[in-house]
């Protein structure tokens, strides 16, 4: 996520509830080695996290968020898992998608967390974290344009499309987190909290992609 200074008092709270975790979240990753020379599978894995991340952000965003309090733009799931499946058809890893229905187990505690405090609040929480992987992309991207054998492959779309959107939609999400924050600010900070652990299960449960 963004290394910016928080705006408000809200964020700024569920940045330090989840720092450490973020922290974990990147060493346990590897997230140097989307920085470095291209890596074809660990890249897959990474697309294949944030596309389980966002079904689950987007479901619960849907069902439980009132119309109106998170207009983050073009948040529809339609475009951005397009954008995900045309890059994972670019990485001949689409077809793989035994491996993530073999990774369901391994993250069905967390799953089941999720679903524990289906609020508006929490809901929020989450897609604070997709928002900010989202932020985060602009770096990856412009690493991996760098390495020949990322580039020739055409598997970018869900970054270039994310990075460019990141900054118009981050005021949508402060606003979210402003309003669900100041009222339900623990159930906020345990939605987040949630969002990089269902991320780190997920992540473990495509440990291996062929």
């Amino acid at each position: 996520m963004s290394s910016e200074p928080p705006t408000n008092a809200v964020l700024a709270s569920v940045r330090a509830a989840t720092r450490p975790l973020h922290a974990q979240l990147e060493r346990h990753m590897e997230g140097r080695r989307l920085l470095g020379a291209f890596d074809r599978h660990h890249y897959a894995r990474f697309l294949m996290s944030h596309e389980h991340l966002h079904r689950m952000v987007a479901r619960l965003t849907t069902q439980h968020v009132p119309a109106g309090r998170l207009d983050l733009l073009d948040w529809p799931e339609c475009e951005r898992l397009s954008a995900l499946m045309s890059d994972l058809r670019a990485l001949g890893a689409w077809r793989s998608r035994p491996a993530n229905r073999a990774s369901e187990p391994a993250f069905a505690r967390v799953f089941a967390t999720v679903h524990a405090d289906p609020s508006p609040a929490f809901a929020v929480g989450m897609a604070y974290v997709a928002e900010g992987s989202f932020r985060g992309n602009r770096q990856i991207l412009a690493a991996l344009d760098g390495q020949p054998g990322f580039a020739k492959l055409g598997a970018r779309t869900f970054l270039e499309r994310s990075a460019a959107r990141a900054e118009a939609r981050w005021p949508a999400m402060l606003s979210a987190l402003e309003c669900y924050g100041t009222s339900d600010p623990a159930i906020v900070r345990r939605g987040a909290v949630a969002g990089f652990l269902y991320y780190r299960s997920v992540w473990d449960g495509l440990a291996t992609i062929a």
